[in-house]
């Protein structure tokens, strides 16, 4: 795959993306927080990517102050830390957390968007880094993965 394909699927899992982020969105502004959400800027191909690294996915701010969030939408369906597959669940790509230093937590929507996960950065001396293939990437990359028992689970409809 060239550059150009690979960046011609960036923009549209970023599009892609923001079904879930809405979804966060709405689930957190009936919790009582006022939202906000960057607009996106698409990088033109031609552009260096540095230029438009985004400032985070979602802001969220309740009784004068604001947290960083962001929201990921996984290609499972989970319920639970027992409809979960694994041990443990990923939390991004390790040079984009070392980024967002700032952020409160990553959201991971479940496939249906009925479910999120919910992943503090409070918990981040239990998160464990690992080398995983990367699809967007075609390359084996460092990602910070989380064990389940320091994950927030939570029912979007119920809760």
């Amino acid at each position: 795959m060239n550059d150009r394909e690979r960046h011609r699927q960036f923009i549209e899992r970023l599009d892609r993306s923001r079904p879930a982020t809405f979804r966060a969105a709405e689930w957190l502004h009936k919790k009582g927080y006022n939202i906000t959400i960057p607009a996106i800027q698409y990088r033109p191909f031609e552009e260096a990517p540095d230029k438009y690294l985004d400032s985070g996915d979602m802001f969220i701010e309740k009784d004068g102050k604001t947290y960083r969030v962001e929201i990921k939408h996984s290609g499972y369906d989970f319920t639970d830390k027992n409809s979960w597959k694994f041990k443990s669940m990923l939390v991004s790509n390790k040079a984009a957390v070392e980024r967002n230093k700032d952020s409160i937590g990553y959201i991971i929507i479940n496939k249906p968007m009925t479910h999120m996960a919910i992943i503090w950065n409070k918990t981040r001396n239990y998160w464990f880094e690992e080398a995983k293939f990367a699809s967007n990437t075609q390359k084996v990359e460092q990602f910070y993965l989380c064990p389940l028992e320091y994950i927030d689970f939570r029912n979007m409809a119920n809760d």
